[in-house]
């Protein structure tokens, strides 16, 4: 991974009865120490940088396991796996099922508002939300917490000055030239990040997830 390579981290969660993740884009905006590997450190940045406001949106029936962390616009380094020591919610009481997550909704400005993106949270506890929609301290509160870490730049936490920032990646300009991927033509830097207070339904999986529930 050098500056300007685009991963995709994985964020992976298990719950009472099913799985969960989310996926996020990075651009390497500046260039980490060569001396390490780039979607490992990246792992490592990400796991310090927003465990603490993952954990404050996760009810604590559920864990976040780990991150994976794959180099999208080269192919020079393998996925890195990075096992989240402390991963159990901080929220107290169950959760909502799986499928019944909150968003956060992320905006862009290189492409239009079509191509803005959006990441499911699943892990909820239920005394976070009321009839249907999370409560107005929490969506203040942890959620907002959470929202705006998401749209952060991930500064490398091990020795060295690398920056990642977030992205999303819009899938018509990626595949307008097949087979070829236009990975840095499509990366568009999140501007702004808004939790939704509506809880949402969304298909989950129901195989574990890689990480070990802690």
């Amino acid at each position: 991974m050098a500056a300007d390579d685009i991963s995709l981290a994985e964020f992976h969660f298990e719950g009472p009865t099913s799985a969960a993740s989310f996926g996020i884009h990075f651009q390497e905006t500046t260039a980490h120490d060569a001396s390490v590997t780039g979607t490992k450190v990246l792992a490592e940045s990400l796991d310090a940088t927003l465990t603490a406001a993952i954990r404050g949106v996760l009810s604590d029936d559920w864990s976040f396991a780990s991150i994976t962390v794959r180099l999208k616009s080269a192919t020079d380094e393998a996925i890195a796996r990075h096992d989240v020591s402390t991963g159990i919610g901080l929220r107290t009481g169950p959760s909502l099922p799986a499928n019944m997550a909150w968003l956060v909704k992320q905006s862009q400005s290189l492409f239009t508002p079509k191509h803005n993106g959006r990441v499911y949270i699943p892990g909820i506890a239920e005394g976070d939300t009321l009839i249907g929609v999370l409560t107005n301290a929490f969506a203040t509160g942890a959620a907002a917490t959470l929202a705006a870490a998401l749209g952060d730049p991930i500064p490398q936490v091990s020795a060295g000055s690398g920056i990642w920032e977030s992205g999303i990646i819009n899938r018509l300009v990626l595949d307008a030239a097949p087979p070829a991927k236009d990975w840095d033509g499509a990366f568009s830097p999140i501007a702004t990040t808004n939790p939704w207070t509506i809880i949402s339904s969304q298909r989950r999986r129901a195989t574990r997830v890689v990480g070990a529930k802690q």
